[in-house]
């Protein structure tokens, strides 16, 4: 434990979830970004974080973590300071989601795209 810091740690444990579809793409109802899912039991991200005066990840989908946590941090102007033990980690999407980058085309102003209202 890091002499100075908070000892107390959190636990986060969070369901995977499958993707149903969006609500009100055309944005008429105001929930344009909305979207609808279902909870799958018995697969989810099951991590332990606490302070630390550095960045330190272990466990399965480290890497990933780290690179979502240090843009979060930037994003937010904050410095990427914890301690992340992953003890489960759901699996990395595959196929043609959205935010996957075979979905570039679907961006406005994109060679393909045939909206610029997504």
């Amino acid at each position: 434990m890091d002499e100075g810091l908070h000892t107390a740690a959190i636990a986060i444990d969070a369901p995977a979830r499958l993707h149903l579809g969006f609500l009100d793409l055309e944005g008429t109802l105001g929930r344009r970004f909305g979207s609808i899912g279902l909870a799958i039991d018995g697969i989810a991200t099951q991590l332990t974080m606490a302070p630390s005066r550095s960045l330190e990840i272990s466990g399965p989908g480290a890497a990933r973590a780290r690179m979502a946590l240090e843009q979060a941090a930037a994003a937010l102007g904050v410095a990427a300071l914890a301690r992340i033990t992953i003890q489960r980690a759901i699996p990395s999407m595959s196929g043609s989601a959205p935010g996957h980058s075979s979905a570039l085309p679907s961006q406005p102003g994109s060679p393909g795209c045939t909206s610029d209202r997504l």
